[in-house]
């Protein structure tokens, strides 16, 4: 008996003295991104400067003069709606974050896009860029995946007042060093988290993989490259996500009135929608994601959050190891859950249905516990 609580023992000793080591060298690994990180930033602005410039641009139909000025009756707008009146100036640049910053003038919202020719285009995660009549300044945040040897930026013109484009920097950003630490410190977390709790997680392994699975087969149209994200409320939320993430980055916290809205003059859009767990992506967006990846992971948090609501709601209801996977995985591929994520970007009604378990659980739980009080009378005569 002793022998055995002797080995028991030296048993957690070691894994006690593993644990240390693994904290140990997740800090680090922590320490030296860290490192990195400020010594880069200490460089200052110059150093990330790629050093283009307005007047590298070239147009078809305007001339630079102290900047780049085009007026409805210069250009004739196509069927498309808009012309490009600037394009350039087709550097090589290597795969790394960037921030590109415009110095503009307009009297009606024109459109911007990082861009490359051929197949290096794929290299480039950037979206389209508003340029809004009520600002005279923007800064946008894009990362090129592979280097591109013929990296263009596009001005486009719908023909609606003037637009003056008085100053273009496209400068390195420090993106990369907060994503890395950001990943790291979840990866280690979780790591941690799965040593200390590893006998349960073998016990229930099982029913682990299985609802794995199942997060993962309901999030297949987000992890699948190509798949498009829904159009009817995706701008909008989209919008929420950087509003939220600029005024942490203000250390504006909980945010109830978002600048970036209407033109920077701002809308309270917290007030009337409840952004509580969009405080996620915001974050996400904050450590240099792009917003549409921060969506996307908000997407599978929330498939995630619910197949452990519905699964452990079910459980409460029948009281098996497998029927109510079967349940929740009904639950989670159901049509009416693949529209309403998928098609209709219902952010505010998905989330709550991820929560509707609960209440069915709840209300089994209620029922069942009057009864149980009320005696076997009450029930006969029920």
């Amino acid at each position: 008996m002793e022998t055995i609580r002797g080995k028991l023992l030296l048993l957690r000793q070691k894994h006690k003295a593993v644990f240390c080591v693994m904290i140990g060298i997740e800090v680090l690994i922590i320490l030296f991104l860290l490192l990195g990180y400020i010594g880069e930033k200490r460089k200052g602005e110059d150093a990330f400067d790629t050093g283009i410039r307005a007047e590298d641009f070239l147009s078809d139909n305007i001339s630079y003069e102290d900047g780049w000025s085009v007026e409805p009756d210069q250009v004739e707008i196509g069927e498309e709606g808009s012309v490009c009146i600037l394009y350039g100036p087709f550097v090589s640049l290597p795969a790394d974050d960037y921030t590109l910053v415009i110095a503009y003038d307009c009297e009606s919202e024109q459109r911007v896009k990082p861009y490359a020719s051929g197949f290096d285009e794929n290299y480039i995660e950037a979206n389209s860029i508003n340029l809004e009549e009520d600002l005279h300044s923007t800064s946008y945040d894009f990362r090129l995946t592979a280097p591109v040897e013929k990296f263009e930026i596009r001005f486009f013109y719908d023909g609606q007042g003037v637009l003056r484009i008085n100053e273009v920097k496209l400068l390195r950003n420090l993106n990369k060093y907060k994503r890395s630490i950001l990943l790291l410190c979840i990866l280690f977390l979780t790591a941690d988290i799965c040593f200390i709790e590893r006998k349960k997680l073998y016990t229930c392994r099982r029913r682990v993989i299985s609802l794995a699975a199942i997060v993962f087969i309901c999030s297949l149209p987000v992890l699948v490259k190509g798949i498009l994200y829904p159009v009817e409320d995706i701008d909008f939320h989209l919008m929420r996500i950087e509003g939220l993430a600029e005024e942490l980055s203000l250390g504006h916290f909980p945010s109830r009135i978002q600048a970036a809205w209407d033109g920077g003059n701002g809308y309270p859009v917290s007030v009337f929608y409840g952004d509580l767990l969009l405080y996620i992506p915001a974050f996400l967006h904050l450590a240099g994601f792009t917003v549409s990846f921060c969506y996307g992971t908000y997407l599978i948090f929330i498939n995630t959050l619910t197949v452990l609501i519905a699964y452990f709601s079910f459980k409460c209801i029948i009281k098996d190891n497998y029927i109510p996977l079967i349940m929740t995985f009904a639950y989670v591929t159901a049509n009416s859950w693949y529209v309403t994520i998928y098609v209709r970007g219902a952010l505010a009604e998905y989330t709550a249905m991820a929560f509707l378990p609960l209440g069915a659980a709840a209300l089994y739980l209620l029922f069942t516990d009057s009864e149980k009080k009320a005696g076997p009378n009450v029930r006969a005569s029920i």
